[in-house]
């Protein structure tokens, strides 16, 4: 994205620079660092820490790309996992399109998949179909939670069958 020209703005929850290994060659650019790419440091559980950078920046787009930094972190985590990745998203997802105005965007892809969205008046979302989507959401996020003492391959069912909807 900065090759393209654009300005931006990542989250990071730490400040230790030996966890930004894969943005040091950002971090320590002075061409770049501060002038075209920003790490605010946030913790995404946290509701008004992201919701202050986004007030802040006033971004027109966002890319959620939050996660366990290691693949075996993210199974000896799940729940933890499951809460940064969908739960935490999912709780703050309206009240950010609201504050931000995305509803009435000619884009809203809330999959990461820019240019494979469609934005049809069939496939909208709405405040209603948002509510429902993270009613059913939470409701398989409960039944992962309650399937831990089943055995990792029905974990990992759920966990990939969770966002299908």
């Amino acid at each position: 994205m900065l090759e393209k020209g654009y300005e931006v703005h990542g989250v990071s929850r730490t400040t230790n620079a030996s966890e930004h290994s894969r943005i040091s060659h950002l971090l320590n650019d002075p061409a770049v660092n501060d002038r075209r790419f920003f790490l605010h440091h946030a913790d995404l559980n946290d509701p008004a820490t992201p919701n202050r950078i986004l007030t802040e920046i006033s971004p027109d787009e966002i890319y959620h790309l939050a996660g366990q930094s290691h693949v075996g972190a993210s199974f000896e985590k799940v729940e933890a996992t499951c809460e940064i990745t969908a739960k935490a998203v999912a709780r703050q997802f309206t009240l950010l399109c609201r504050k931000l105005e995305l509803f009435g965007g000619g884009l809203l892809a809330i999959d990461g998949s820019k240019f494979a969205a469609v934005n049809a008046r069939d496939q909208n979302f709405n405040a209603d179909k948002l509510q429902d989507l993270i009613a059913r959401a939470d409701a398989r996020m409960n039944a992962l939670n309650s399937a831990f003492s089943a055995p990792f391959s029905e974990i990992v069912a759920a966990f990939v069958c969770m966002f299908e909807f």
